[in-house]
């Protein structure tokens, strides 16, 4: 079984056919349980979690083979980016709680940035 967060956009919902196209299982990871029906509906056992606090996370990651992360879009940002690092803290608690073997963790060209823009934030999570 793979977790895959953000199954219901572009990228994580490629990631996530990709690996039912495959045949193996896929645990939707998503904020709220009107998103989960989608994934539902696709195959997918769906885990509710909130990304701004680790038990939920920690819970979707525990006894998986791998897991496929990617944060929640941010565009209306607070100067120092306080949500970003209060995702950041939680998914790392719950990766680190949850052990799974292997973790993607998307990223961007630009992340490494060093002018203020939407792009740091993705440089955070790289570090």
């Amino acid at each position: 079984m793979y977790a895959v967060t953000g199954i219901t956009g572009r990228v994580g919902g490629g990631a996530g056919g990709t690996l039912l196209n495959a045949g193996l299982t896929v645990r939707a990871v998503v904020r709220n349980a009107a998103k989960g029906v989608a994934g539902k509906e696709r195959g997918c056992e769906v885990a509710l979690a909130d990304m701004k606090g680790a038990p939920a996370p920690t819970a979707a990651f525990t006894g998986v083979n791998g897991a496929f992360v990617l944060i929640p879009s941010n565009f209306d940002r607070t100067p120092g980016l306080p949500e970003v690092r209060a995702v950041i803290t939680a998914l790392t608690t719950a990766i680190e709680a949850a052990q799974p073997p292997k973790v993607v963790c998307l990223s961007t060209i630009g992340a490494q940035a060093t002018r203020p823009n939407l792009l740091n934030q993705l440089g955070m999570v790289d570090r």
